[in-house]
């Protein structure tokens, strides 16, 4: 490598400590020289395709099709194609509902889909590629350290993300993360060199904040140590880039009558009520989820000893990035989820920001002087490696029967509504699939994806008196449900069901664990209409998977 790199790579160590030769400005860098980077991206790249592959396999051998391991990638998947079909931002064809996190992805999606058509394979080759992107992003951070450094980086950024896992998703989170590191990049290089956010700055952090909402924690941190810096107009910059997607999306949400915010933040996050958060639940949140993901207590505290290292804190680009990667981690452990429930999907660019930045800072150290940091990195690096391989694993092995349980239940219900029940006002509360395969009139009994039933729920009027009022108003047709998430005792979607449905039958399905229920019940919403919908199933019943056990009601 030369002494003269560009701006957009990592700052190299102060000359007056750097004991390599230097490289003369007249003599080539050698072949092998070049050569190695390229090879090391190559190498991390074609692991990335493999693993992710092997996933693929694995899920595609267990249910025979493309079967995504989530119900919430199908949520993303029916709004992207009641959009580009009907024009509307929805789970159904019939009404707005603000019912996904990540409206940038959507779009994206959608756009793709006027193209293709809507498919399975569309979410699947976007994720894949924004995951191949996101190594070169990773590599490109890692330029001016050793190949050997970036091999390990890029490795362990591949597989603790883990990319080979989020990739399969077919969700954003792969996009989320190399624009992220773009992110680190650009910024980092502003805040060095104590410049404005250009416009490429401005318009990446304006698409970041529109793919995941989690990434205003980061720019909250920039635009920090742009105050701390005395740079009042950058700081007011960043933090309008920042805004513009969530102001434009909630003002068009509250113009359909929805709430300001994405209803999944509102109900599953912190609800929209951050500012009614007191000091000690937040230090209760923040507790429970390093409780749950302990590997990011072990990045914190290197992200802090490297923070003692006077080379470190003199690369100032260095320094930034690592403190805006330390705060959004502290940022989201108390204002967001992580952990296995999510396929550990939430933290994933936690991991991979923090990796690459501790990568970038680690060449920094001189072992003879920093003794005791380097001593302390190792030991943390030792505990890191450990958890997160065990939650890669535990991540990957879990994906195949994943794939398979939403195949016997989500699916199954799906392929039934789309044969029987084409155009019927259907009640549910796992609302992706059955919305994404089937063109029904859906009313969201938990409230992700309808706004009448989110309002009552925040109201606090979600009683069984307003949803059977509710789904009379609507026409219900039939319900199918968790029976336990619509009790007294667990009332995990909202109250009990109205009386005057019938139940009529049940399927039970293996992995209830990987699903909101093992047991899905399918109701007439009218008396008279039970028969025939006990016809209707037993027609079906023969095409269900064998692991399917068709119960009375």
């Amino acid at each position: 490598m030369t002494d003269a790199v560009s701006s957009e790579v990592c700052v190299d160590l102060p000359k007056e400590d750097d004991n390599r030769a230097p490289t003369s400005p007249n003599r080539s860098p050698s072949r092998q020289a070049m050569a190695a980077p390229f090879f090391v991206l190559g190498f991390v790249l074609a692991i990335y395709l493999v693993f992710s592959f092997r996933v693929l396999r694995a899920g595609l051998s267990s249910t025979g099709t493309l079967v995504f391991p989530l119900d919430d990638t199908y949520i993303g998947m029916a709004i992207a194609k009641n959009l580009v079909l009907h024009g509307v931002w929805g789970i159904s064809a019939t009404r707005f509902a603000s019912a996904a996190s990540s409206p940038g992805y959507i779009l994206l999606l959608a756009g793709l889909y006027r193209i293709t058509g809507p498919s399975a394979w569309g979410p699947l080759a976007l994720s894949l590629t924004f995951g191949f992107l996101t190594l070169v992003m990773a590599w490109r951070l890692l330029a001016q350290t050793h190949w050997g450094v970036q091999l390990l980086a890029l490795l362990a950024i591949f597989y603790f993300a883990p990319m080979h896992v989020i990739g399969p998703l077919g969700m954003e989170h792969t996009l989320h993360l190399v624009l992220v590191l773009g992110f680190l990049q650009l910024v980092g290089t502003a805040l060095a060199q104590q410049k404005s956010p250009g416009w490429g700055l401005m318009l990446l952090t304006s698409v970041m904040v529109s793919v995941r909402y989690e990434s205003l924690f980061m720019v909250a941190v920039a635009g920090l140590l742009y105050l701390l810096q005395r740079q009042f107009w950058p700081a007011i910059q960043l933090g309008l880039a920042a805004a513009m997607p969530v102001a434009l999306y909630g003002a068009i949400s509250m113009w359909n009558g929805a709430y300001w915010l994405p209803h999944s933040i509102a109900m599953k996050g912190m609800s929209g009520r951050l500012a009614l958060q007191t000091p000690i639940e937040l230090a209760n949140h923040f507790e429970r989820d390093l409780a749950r993901a302990p590997y990011l207590g072990v990045l914190l505290g290197m992200i802090v000893v490297l923070l003692t290292v006077p080379r470190v804190l003199a690369d100032k680009r260095l320094r930034s990035m690592l403190d805006i990667v330390f705060g959004g981690i502290i940022l989201h452990l108390a204002l967001a989820d992580v952990g296995r429930a999510s396929v550990y999907r939430y933290e994933a660019y936690l991991i991979g920001a923090a990796i690459a930045t501790i990568a970038c800072a680690v060449p920094h150290l001189k072992i003879s002087r920093d003794k005791w940091q380097a001593a302390t990195l190792s030991v943390l690096g030792l505990a890191g490696i450990v958890l997160m391989t065990q939650r890669s694993v535990e991540a990957a092995a879990s994906l195949p029967e994943r794939s398979k349980a939403i195949y016997s239940q989500q699916v199954q219900m799906a392929l039934f509504l789309k044969k029987y029940e084409e155009g019927a006002v259907v009640a549910a509360n796992d609302v992706g699939a059955i919305n994404f395969f089937a063109d029904i009139d859906c009313l969201d009994l938990y409230g992700l994806g309808d706004r009448d039933v989110f309002w009552l729920k925040r109201k606090g009027l979600y009683t069984n008196a307003a949803l059977t009022k509710l789904a009379a108003a609507r026409h219900v047709k039939i319900a199918v449900v968790y029976d336990y998430w619509f009790s007294v005792l667990t009332p995990i979607g909202g109250p009990p069901l109205p009386l005057s449905w019938v139940r009529v039958e049940r399927w039970q399905t293996p992995n209830g664990f990987y699903l909101g229920g093992d047991t899905v019940s399918f109701y007439a919403a009218n008396p008279a209409e039970a028969a025939k919908l006990k016809s209707a199933l037993d027609g079906f019943a023969p095409s269900l998977p064998r692991d399917v056990e068709v119960l009375g009601p």
